[in-house]
């Protein structure tokens, strides 16, 4: 597969559920990506979940990207991933503090941070 720079760049530059250490209860947010001139018709939803100061949960759903295409996935300026789409175009990953199967390592906090594909 061919890697396309510059990739497409749907950025979102808003606060993602900000929580303290004081915060015992789980707050979650979903947030729509919104595409740059490079593919004006990609899609994506990003969603959060923050369940105490150590422990939380960042998702990724993209549509309407080229197909069969790898993607660097970008988060405060920082590659944390690349992802491939399907035959379709889309491409999802997730992450966690406690993976598991289908879900990688969450090693970074995208709480206010710019997302960029």
């Amino acid at each position: 597969m061919k890697r396309i720079l510059p990739t497409l760049s749907l950025v979102a530059l808003a606060a993602l559920a900000m929580a303290t250490d004081a915060d015992a209860a789980k707050v979650k947010t979903r947030l729509s990506l919104t595409s740059t001139e490079v593919l004006t018709t990609a899609r994506g939803i990003a969603r959060v979940v923050v369940r105490n100061a150590s422990g939380g949960a960042f998702g990724l759903s993209l549509s309407r990207l080229r197909s069969d295409t790898d993607y660097d996935l970008v988060i405060g300026g920082i590659r944390v991933a690349t992802l491939h789409t399907d035959d379709e175009g889309s491409a999802r990953t997730r992450f966690s503090t406690k993976p598991r199967k289908g879900k990688r390592l969450l090693g970074f906090d995208p709480r206010g941070e710019a997302i960029e594909v």
